[in-house]
């Protein structure tokens, strides 16, 4: 019966941190965004007040206007909900529209070779109000 009670708790423990899964609106909110990503700056899919901004992998920015989303902004990975982790200059900017609560956080991060692209598009209202970008250098 001990034998038994450890691997009981692991399991549940384990149960315990698994995310619930995404809402019928988050799933809305990530299809929107892959939609978005397709055909950036899209008039159906872009809500206003639009904001924008990308950084490079030295930490300045590369783009903060929809005119230039598509030759800098480098969306890759598989989108999912962002798990409210974030590092680099996104982070140091302390960005507000992060915080929004009425708004949900569609993020694609391609993983570490090196360097990491990571993306946040953030929908609103059956919107894309905003995409902020980064690339930052990483080890794995």
């Amino acid at each position: 019966m001990w034998r038994v009670l450890p691997i009981l708790l692991a399991t549940s423990i384990a149960e315990a941190k698994k995310p619930p899964p995404p809402t019928k609106a988050q799933l809305a909110a990530i299809q929107l965004a892959s939609d978005w990503l397709a055909t950036p700056n899209s008039p159906k899919l872009t809500g206003k007040p639009f904001f924008t901004i990308v950084y490079g992998e030295d930490g300045k920015v590369e783009c903060n206007a929809a005119a230039c989303l598509k030759d800098k902004l480098a969306a890759k990975g598989k989108p999912h909900l962002w798990k409210r982790n974030l590092g680099g200059p996104l982070a140091a900017a302390k960005l507000k529209i992060l915080d929004d609560k009425a708004a949900i956080v569609v993020e694609l991060d391609e993983g570490c070779d090196g360097t990491e692209n990571q993306t946040l598009v953030v929908v609103k209202n059956k919107k894309v109000t905003a995409v902020l970008a980064q690339t930052t250098a990483c080890s794995e």
